[in-house]
């Protein structure tokens, strides 16, 4: 009896069928790296140069200086999207855009060893009258930061305090 159960059991072990292999289990994708090309130690000049191109080029597209397409050198493929259905949605909305400015900004997190995985920021972006908090999301492109997203806080106080740049 003790042998029968010792028999089963290791035919259970071995996958119910004698002579069948398990199936393999597929491994993990692997991790997104970033671009070997942007240090670690270039990231805040080029996280300050991609803000402020960034906010040239918006402010050419809305004065209509520059085709909407302008902003796909600067962002995602993804949040290139999200900006051409902003920029719809302001021209939509008819009247006279304010220019854009950037009064602060401080990188607040950074992933990455030797080359950049992705920043995360904290800007004051608005018109010269008001200043909204807002967290930007950059990853490493072609040897250089684009944007991947733009998220604004509720609260804008952190611009309220005097100016960074």
């Amino acid at each position: 009896m003790r042998v029968a159960f010792i028999v089963v059991f290791a035919v259970v072990l071995a996958g119910c069928t004698p002579g069948a292999s398990p199936e393999p289990i597929p491994s993990a994708p692997p991790p997104i790296v970033g671009d070997a090309t942007v240090l670690v130690s270039d990231a805040e000049a080029l996280i300050g140069s991609t803000l402020d191109a960034y906010i040239d080029v918006t402010n050419r597209i809305v004065s209509g200086d520059a085709p909407v397409e302008a902003i796909n050198d600067l962002a995602t493929p993804e949040w290139a999207v999200e900006e051409t259905n902003g920029f719809a949605a302001l021209e939509a909305l008819g009247g006279k855009a304010v220019p854009v400015s950037m009064t602060r900004w401080q990188l607040t997190a950074m992933r990455g060893r030797h080359t950049v995985v992705d920043a995360i920021v904290s800007a004051c972006l608005g018109g010269a009258a008001s200043q909204t908090h807002v967290t930007v999301h950059l990853m490493p492109r072609d040897g250089a930061l684009v944007i991947a997203e733009i998220s604004p806080w509720e609260d804008s106080t952190w611009c309220a305090v005097s100016s960074s740049l």
